[in-house]
């Protein structure tokens, strides 16, 4: 509250955690890839690279 909103910073802090490894920062940078206009048109392949590093950290090791 009070703080004016910064959708290129708040990206950026996503695409951080998301390197990191953190499932929430990779869901967060690729729905920023696709559906945050404010920052670039739409990223497309950037939110493929987010989904399938989301998905595989979900998987458990050595399962399917």
């Amino acid at each position: 509250m009070g703080v004016k909103r910064d959708y290129a910073k708040a990206a950026d802090w996503y695409k951080r955690a998301a390197e990191r490894g953190d499932r929430e920062g990779m869901f967060r940078a690729g729905d920023a890839s696709v559906q945050w206009p404010r920052l670039s048109p739409s990223n497309r392949e950037e939110a493929v690279k987010w989904a399938r590093l989301l998905r595989q950290a979900r998987q458990p090791e050595g399962g399917l």
